[in-house]
């Protein structure tokens, strides 16, 4: 036999309040605290003073700084060691990465024509493998700038 616990199906729940809900949906606001929305303080009057810190970023940073050469030691020990990611890790920090420098030809700037022709020129560079797409990119926010200017 099937126990009849298991097997009886209450249906959807009667509308109305819960065994744990109120009938009044109001709250009490907290005390000494209005039931205000919005900005809870005036403007430029933020909530914490400018250079103050979270004060679990100082209790990491104190922990931290208490092992900060063992775990460089340790660190260093396993880029050594051949592990790849701790290698990558250790050369970024050591060996930051810089943009090249390019060259190449441009005419004088002196009007819109002259920025378009030299975007252009960038262009054929960045096609050409000359420049990587990102210098590309970097060199036309100068021509931007310097469009801007006339």
């Amino acid at each position: 036999m099937s126990d009849p616990d298991l097997t009886a199906h209450p249906g959807p729940a009667a509308p109305g309040p819960g065994p744990t809900q109120s009938v009044s949906q109001e709250r009490d606001p907290p005390i000494g605290r209005l039931n205000m929305r919005g900005r809870p303080f005036g403007k430029g009057q933020g909530g914490r003073p400018k250079g103050a810190r979270n004060h679990a970023t100082l209790i990491a940073e104190s922990m931290i700084g208490k092992c900060a050469e063992p775990l460089a030691l340790r660190a260093l020990t396993l880029a050594l060691e051949g592990d790849a990611t701790m290698l990558r890790f250790c050369l970024e920090r050591l060996v930051p990465r810089r943009d090249r420098t390019v060259t190449f030809d441009l005419p004088p700037i002196r009007s819109a024509l002259d920025v378009a022709l030299g975007s252009a020129q960038v262009a054929s560079l960045v096609a050409d493998g000359q420049l990587t797409p990102q210098e590309g990119r970097d060199v036309s926010v100068l021509f931007e700038t310097q469009r801007r200017a006339i």
